[in-house]
């Protein structure tokens, strides 16, 4: 019988009945389980990211547990596929999928409480687990163990078409969550749909294994002529580690570099994701969209742009959708070589699963790199050089062990192609270090959960022999000292003279005994306003900022006032606490990008109103480079009914001053009017629509690039 007939007849099987309703199947069930898989990512993550101090990591840590448990969930299809007849597959997994059933509805508690200070690294893995770890194992291990079923089961000639059709469904739930679910929704009806699609899934999933078992019984198989299914090389094993530990490292390293200088929204996750995953779809529906001779000078290029120097070409007022275009495009281009080159390296059917077991692997452990042992051994973000520097080094060494053409000119290109390549990396690493040389000196550096801390020393240009002391966390300057002891006490930066915040503190009543609360310590500026008699209470997230303010800093030792410092998260503290009878307190978390939500919703307010004095005034910093909270606070003003004013202050470099917005709230009208507030400040007006934040809904991506007050980046 000739190799044509015997396709023939393989053909003839595959169109058994039944076959046609188990492919459908099978589909819909990949396509179905990776739209959930995706879209309860962002969902459970922006509900887990207020109780962890709204910062970049807690999008890592998540994405490190989302990592785990796919590799987790492959594993487990790879046992299945290896070791049990198919039959038993589809009952023990239909079993686990009833099962599941019972961790339902997601997100079932309402409020989950902090951690408080220090690394909640592992508690935070713990809460997810408990929250979503079944399902999401079950999810992941879907889209692999149904392609076991399609190859096993006779139902096409290859299943590879599946797993770009599981990644274009993963980009369809990334792309509608920011544009219509977090829009249109609360956090509890996004659960509450969410779960409602997942029963339909499970149900499906049930019905798929029915329907591949009963189309492999009636299909017959013949080996087609000339396939030679020989086992993987340990070779091929480590190509399939390198290239996704690497896109792995990048993807996390660049959503980290968005969200620590720009913000710490679902929309800057998904971005980088969803490319992520649309190379995956690229790169595995058809070898014809990547081509080394297009993407390596591209990627060369858009990688030594962004890498480090981030925009040295570009205006300190660039769009921030330039800014996220050009990260985007530089990781695009990485990723497409390292899945391009993944998918060359794809193996036969039979070893597919071994193959996404490796994939999911290296994913996994480029989360470990990034999420775990990047904050513990570096005290700056630096795993994206270290990432793009390991990309180029697995490039040039694929480039050299790469089969150049047999022909003399084939092997003559390849090999000016080779040296260009090094000529062009060594190049663009000199450049690199020259550009990052820092210009001030370097104190201390210290990196944790909630990211770097960097203190410096310089000496401005327009007071020459004055030396300065300055805080940054990440790129945001969070408070400044002269070093000399007659000007130690002068409040620099955000906090100095014309700021809204002095501006208060002198409308205040003159009694002897202020009490002053402060949410966000930064250098401890706000001591320097303290007087003897004077209660000043801070609370800080952030351990290691307690630490930096009480060795580097002097406000909190040299303050006359009777200094308190609280560690742990503010709004849980201060829901605890007795009502401290604030004169005025503080919300100074705001300063930066990475906005903690939860510290500007109805509830918190409430909690703040409590701690007020009845006469008090709150006063929040809301300098920001891509956002404007005034209308958030603008609507807490109006349904607790205060009275509030805006109070913009501009940059002086002479006097280290920088521009600040702050909006000063109190129920009190004749505070504002009688300490001369109105006359300082643009009054709060009612707008037509009221908006305002709660704990079930917020939504900081229609604020992106809307602020009207730059801080001192």
């Amino acid at each position: 019988m000739g190799g044509d007939q015997l396709a023939g007849n393989a053909a003839q099987g595959n169109r058994m009945p039944g076959t046609h309703l188990a492919r459908l199947a099978v589909s819909v069930t990949i396509t179905v389980s990776a739209f959930l898989l995706f879209q309860v990512q962002p969902i459970v993550a922006k509900a887990l990211l207020p109780w962890f101090g709204g910062v970049p990591a807690v999008w890592t840590v998540c994405m490190l547990f989302f990592q785990g448990l796919l590799l987790a969930g492959y594993a487990y299809a790879h046992i299945l596929v290896t070791f049990l007849p198919l039959r038993r597959q589809a009952l023990v997994h239909t079993f686990l999928l009833l099962c599941s059933l019972y961790a339902l509805p997601l997100l079932s508690e309402a409020h989950w409480p902090s951690q408080g200070g220090g690394d909640p690294t592992w508690p935070l893995l713990t809460l997810l687990f408990s929250t979503i770890g079944v399902p999401y194992f079950l999810l992941a291990s879907t889209a692999p163990l149904l392609q076991g079923w399609f190859a096993r089961g006779a139902l096409g000639a290859s299943p590879y078409w599946l797993y770009a059709v599981s990644n274009a469904s993963a980009v369809l739930a990334l792309v509608t969550y920011p544009v219509v679910v977090e829009a249109a929704l609360s956090q509890r009806m996004q659960a509450t749909v969410w779960s409602a699609g997942y029963v339909v899934f499970a149900l499906w999933a049930g019905f798929s294994g029915w329907c591949v078992t009963r189309a492999s019984a009636d299909a017959v198989t013949f080996p087609m002529p000339g396939v030679r299914e020989t086992a993987p090389s340990l070779g091929a094993y480590g190509r399939w580690f390198a290239w996704p530990f690497t896109a792995s490292v990048l993807l996390l390293a660049v959503t980290n570099t968005l969200c620590q200088d720009m913000a710490v929204i679902p929309f800057l996750w998904v971005v980088p994701l969803s490319l992520y995953l649309l190379t995956y779809i690229l790169c595995f529906a058809s070898p014809w969209w990547y081509r080394r001779w297009l993407y390596l000078p591209l990627v060369v290029a858009s990688l030594f742009v962004v890498t480090k120097t981030s925009f040295v070409l570009l205006p300190e007022d660039t769009d921030v959708r330039i800014d996220i275009g050009f990260w985007s495009t530089a990781l695009f281009c990485a990723c497409m070589v390292c899945h391009g080159e993944l998918s060359r390296a794809k193996p036969v059917p039979r070893f597919l699963t071994a193959y996404y077991l490796m994939i999911a692997l290296a994913g996994m452990c480029g989360g470990i790199f990034v999420g775990v042992i990047a904050p513990r051994v570096f005290n700056a973000f630096i795993e994206l050089p270290l990432g793009v520097l390991l990309f180029f080094l697995l490039l040039l060494v694929t480039l050299l062990t790469a089969q150049p053409h047999l022909t003399r000119r084939g092997r003559i290109i390849h090999g000016m192609v080779v040296v260009l390549y090094i000529v062009a990396v060594v190049g663009g690493l000199l450049y690199v270090v020259w550009e990052s040389e820092e210009e001030d000196t370097i104190i201390a550096r210290i990196r944790n959960f909630y990211g770097v801390l960097t203190v410096t020393e310089d000496e401005p240009e327009e007071q020459p022999g004055v030396r300065i002391r300055l805080l940054k966390h990440g790129g945001a300057l969070h408070g400044a000292q002269y070093l000399e002891n007659a000007r130690a006490l002068t409040a620099l930066t955000y906090y100095g003279h014309g700021s809204g915040v002095e501006h208060a503190l002198r409308a205040l009543p003159d009694r002897p005994a202020r009490r002053i609360g402060v949410v966000g310590l930064g250098a401890g500026t706000m001591a320097a306003y303290g007087r003897a008699g004077d209660a000043i209470r801070f609370y800080e997230l952030n351990p290691q900022m307690i630490y930096i303010a009480q060795t580097y800093f002097t406000f909190l030792a040299r303050s006359p006032a009777t200094i308190a410092l609280v560690e742990g998260d503010a709004r849980l503290t201060l829901a605890q606490e007795a009502a401290q009878h604030f004169d005025l307190l503080v919300l100074d978390a705001f300063s930066g990008d990475a906005i903690p939500t939860h510290l500007l919703t109805r509830e918190a307010f409430a909690i703040y109103m409590r701690h007020l004095a009845p006469s008090g005034l709150l006063a929040v910093h809301i300098s920001a480079d891509y956002f404007d909270l005034t209308p958030v606070l603008r609507g807490i003003a109006h349904i607790f009914g205060l009275h509030g004013v805006r109070v913009v202050s501009d940059e002086d470099e002479a006097h280290m001053l920088s521009s600040a917005t702050w909006i000063l709230l109190s129920a009190s009208a004749e505070i504002l009017q009688g300490g001369g507030l109105r006359e300082v400040g643009e009054p709060l007006q009612t707008a037509e629509r009221i908006e305002y934040w709660t704990d079930d809904y917020s939504n900081l991506l229609h604020l992106l690039g809307t602020s009207e007050a730059q801080s001192s980046h």
